[in-house]
């Protein structure tokens, strides 16, 4: 019997990590993922999506940008963590590894 997991996503790139990256992973454990982007904070935010992060200017992304002016946040990023693997990820981001290893752990 499958468990099903629904997780809300801030934006399409987390929603695009959870449906290539994070599902498939999940799949081998028996859970079945269903992906909703959240919709009330973009809404909170007045249609501006950076200001989730609290501050446009040290996003993430912003910083990337400094270095690789050409970067792509839904198309790149995603390429990144694809490339990366979940296994790295999870060593490099204990927070990231402590939710999956969670979701893996639901019965």
């Amino acid at each position: 019997m499958s468990v099903r997991i629904n997780i809300t996503a801030e934006g399409q790139t987390e929603e695009t990590f959870i449906n290539q990256i994070l599902g498939p992973h999940l799949t081998a454990f028996g859970k079945v993922v269903h992906t909703r982007r959240l919709r009330t904070i973009y809404q909170r935010c007045h249609g501006q999506p950076e200001l989730i992060n609290d501050n446009p200017h040290t996003a993430p992304s912003k910083g990337i940008l400094q270095v690789c002016p050409g970067y792509r946040k839904i198309v790149d990023g995603v390429l990144i963590l694809e490339e990366i693997g979940l296994p790295k990820l999870r060593q490099q981001c204990p927070h990231l590894d402590a939710w999956v290893t969670r979701l893996e752990q639901l019965p």
